[in-house]
């Protein structure tokens, strides 16, 4: 996909070098910039090539990606391809402006190499010559992808512990149709208030800061008493899926029928239904955010991209 209409480097397929440097001297800089060269469509002055002087006195030549250094060619041959800020625009500059081939995929950048899916990662792949003809005559780096893969037996462990609290959870929306009680809620609110442990709400799912914490810290989820208290804490400010007025919600002594007033907007004077659903979903995220259920496979470059990507560690 081209988020831009760019203009591709020709030529790269060999004598990528040479190429890269004929580029450099043929492209005016930007009239009253300091050597600004565009690498192709000079509106595009976030994209442009650079020349280096090493210390030997070898120039090195890079396209650059927004001021990002995407892409290097060396006089040996070599090329470096930099990861880092990937993302699609990136993919579509760095197939514009390199022999090879990238992908964007589960959150990361991919170089289709021989069939195989070698990831952009860290400081990136070096590309070197190797004089024959398959892919351009390069060879790609050899090494090992480092996947963070979920550990079955510690989960497992962690899933067991939650599941008297699970099981109680489901009883208790089984017998209250799902509804969870405005009355109930300020009652538990008032009865642990200054308890130390307190629960500040996940406000949605995708919060699972304090409340998942304090939630871990029960331990073995033996002190059934703090059941209420925490399947409620789980739901503090959710809309649910249903909202009704509480029968014994109040409203203040200002509030005028037909008149705005901001208790028009509040939650607190609604019962709300959740689902025993909600609360698996809760408590597995819970699990995966803040314990240790994580390990490390190691694997070779594979023939399709793979998620959660740790490392590329080269042989």
């Amino acid at each position: 996909m081209a988020y831009r209409n760019r203009k591709a480097t020709k030529g790269l397929t060999k004598n990528a070098y040479d190429t890269m440097r004929n580029l450099y001297n043929s492209v005016k800089p930007i009239r009253g910039s300091d050597n600004l060269r565009p690498i192709a469509n000079r509106r595009y002055q976030d994209e442009r090539i650079v020349q280096h002087v090493l210390a030997d006195g070898s120039e090195i030549y890079s396209a650059l990606f927004r001021n990002h250094e995407a892409v290097t060619y060396y006089p040996d041959g070599v090329i470096a391809v930099r990861g880092g800020g990937g993302c699609n625009e990136k993919v579509d500059f760095l197939n514009s402006h390199s022999p090879f081939n990238f992908v964007y995929q589960y959150q990361q950048m991919w170089c289709v190499f021989n069939s195989q899916y070698i990831p952009v990662i860290g400081e990136g792949l070096l590309m070197t010559p190797n004089g024959e003809g398959d892919t351009f005559g390069y060879t790609a780096p050899q090494g090992v992808i480092h996947q963070r893969v979920i550990d079955r037996a510690k989960i497992k462990l962690h899933r067991e512990r939650y599941k008297p609290f699970l099981n109680w959870a489901r009883a208790f929306l089984d017998m209250a149709d799902g509804w969870l009680c405005m009355d109930t809620r300020k009652e538990l609110h008032e009865h642990y208030k200054n308890h130390p442990d307190w629960i500040t709400g996940t406000n949605n799912f995708k919060y699972l800061g304090g409340a998942a914490r304090t939630f871990l810290n029960f331990g073995d989820m033996s002190n059934t008493e703090l059941y209420p208290y925490l399947l409620f804490s789980l739901f503090e400010g959710f809309y649910g899926h249903e909202r009704r007025l509480s029968p014994t919600a109040v409203p203040p002594p200002d509030y005028v029928p037909g008149k705005f007033h901001m208790w028009d907007l509040s939650l607190d004077k609604y019962d709300t239904r959740v689902r025993y659903s909600d609360v698996q979903k809760i408590v597995e995220k819970i699990i995966l955010k803040h314990q240790d259920v994580y390990t490390i496979r190691y694997r070779p470059p594979g023939t399709k991209p793979v998620s959660d990507i740790v490392a590329f560690e080269k042989a």
